[in-house]
């Protein structure tokens, strides 16, 4: 996370970069929090504090929220707002099984479009990886993964 800006309402500093989408912006906040524990599971997302706490209208929120709760982090309900889901073993495997598909694929494409970037980040990636399995932290190791495959996906030029 990028270090706060001036709010774009003038009040205060934000957290937020103001990137071209203000909803990516969120959504990577907000799953930064999950990551790093500062939101963990069970937790209420409550929609007016994070608003204020980031400086935004509550409409590119909800759009941010809606995005995670697909991704299946979060989970909305009307009237109660919104939670981090709780995450059973069950599916956990489930994921790692669809996983495992897809990422085969995505570095069997990305290998064939390889670009001195990508060649450079992801020896560092799985230094990340390596580096906390010492002092297991599952937090640092899971924004380490989450990173690796974005790497790996985004180079492989499939918007899909």
């Amino acid at each position: 996370m990028q270090m706060p800006q001036p709010g774009g309402r003038g009040r205060k500093a934000s957290p937020l970069s103001r990137r071209s989408r203000l909803v990516d912006e969120i959504q990577d906040y907000i799953r930064e929090g999950i990551y790093s524990g500062r939101f963990p599971q069970g937790t209420r997302l409550r929609q007016e504090q994070l608003a204020e706490e980031l400086d935004v209208s509550r409409t590119p929120l909800r759009e941010a929220l809606r995005v995670l709760q697909n991704e299946g982090m979060v989970s909305l309900t009307r009237g109660h707002g919104a939670e981090v889901v709780h995450t059973e073993l069950s599916r956990i495997r489930d994921a790692c099984l669809v996983r495992e598909v897809l990422d085969g694929l995505a570095a069997r494409l990305a290998a064939s479009k390889v670009t001195p970037e990508l060649r450079a980040l992801l020896p560092s990636c799985l230094d990340r990886q390596r580096a906390v399995l010492q002092e297991w932290d599952k937090y640092v190791f899971t924004r380490a993964d989450a990173d690796l495959h974005v790497a790996i996906i985004e180079s492989t030029g499939n918007s899909y």
